[in-house]
This record gives C-alpha cells, structure tokens and sequence, in this order.
C-alpha cells in the first residue's frame, strides 16, 4: 500500500500518482513512485479540491473544485499548479482528458455527459462546454465522486458507461470473452 487516498490517477509518464485525500476536507496530493517517494500535497486549501487527472503531454491538471459554491472541473499547469481556469459552468464532475489532450469531457450534476475543447498552446483557451447526451444514473451512492462510472475510448467518439441493468429499457445484455483460446489450448 502506498498510502491512504481516493481517486488515484498515474500522470502519463507513470512516474507520479496523484490522488485526493479526505482530512478537514478534500486535497490533491502527489506522490513519485520512484526515488525517495515521499507524498506531497499538489493543492492543499480550505475548498474540496478532488478528482485529479493529468493531461496526456503531462503539462495540465483537470480537477474538480468548490472554491466557486459548487463542484466544477478546473484546468492548472502541471506539475507547477500555477494558473486556474474553471472549465464547467453548471457544476462539474469527473474529467477526462480526449487522447489527444484536445478536449476535457466531465458529466454535469444530472449526470448529462459534457465536452470542452481545450487549446494550450500559445495560451489557454478553452471553448463553450457542450452537451453530448444524458445518462442514467447509475444507481450507485457517491461520495465526492465515485464510482465516475465513464471513461472515453481513445478514439474520443465512444465512451464505456457503467449503469444499471434494471434501468434500461432494452434489457438485452452483451457478454465480452476474453482469451477464449486459453480454454481450447492443449484440447483435441
């Protein structure tokens, strides 16, 4: 065990764990998982600062804060922590960067699936956020986030979503196999 802490994120270099820690309340902390590893706290202020997850050129934090009354996703450099931008206007859960760190997808309190395109370069500019669809809740009890219950694929057009069965109207389900030839080796 590496320590206690919620929401852990490995930035993309796999050199840093970033997580939240609950103590008066929510911190991001940062701990090297080589070397001396000693924690650190990433941002530690009198708000509910949780949800970290590094951007893929390792150079942005995606965040959720309530400085502003309400949980939002917030942009700082990284590893600096220098720079707030607040990228949700209407409350803001769970980010995840596109693969290619162009967009910052996150669901709002309803749960409605949400885009912002995000520029860094020669600044920070971020877009008007967007509505991609609704999802249904999915049943579980959160505590400051979790379980998240999406992530997007690669591609950035698909998303894998956790929900429940018993809420769906087409109760048709899907089996995913893998390594199915491992139970056919060495049989004839």
């Amino acid at each position: 065990m590496l320590g206690k802490g919620f929401h852990p994120h490995l930035s993309p270099d796999g050199k840093l764990l970033l997580y939240s820690v609950l103590g008066r309340g929510w911190n991001l902390w940062s701990r090297p998982l080589e070397g001396e590893k000693k924690p650190a706290a990433f941002r530690h202020t009198s708000n509910l600062d949780y949800w970290p997850r590094v951007s893929p050129d390792g150079q942005y934090l995606a965040y959720v804060s309530d400085d502003s009354g309400r949980d939002e996703v917030h942009l700082a450099r990284f590893p600096a922590g220098e720079g707030k931008w607040q990228v949700s206007n209407n409350g803001g859960f769970w980010p995840r960067w596109s693969r290619g760190g162009d967009r910052l997808f996150y669901t709002e309190r309803d749960q409605t699936l949400m885009e912002v395109e995000v520029a860094t370069r020669p600044a920070v500019r971020l877009g008007v956020p967007r509505k991609l669809f609704p999802r249904m809740r999915s049943g579980a009890r959160l505590i400051r986030g979790w379980p998240d219950g999406f992530d997007v694929f690669p591609d950035g057009k698909r998303f894998v979503i956790l929900q429940r069965a018993d809420q769906q109207e087409d109760r048709t389900t899907i089996t995913i196999v893998q390594n199915w030839f491992a139970e056919f080796r060495g049989k004839k």
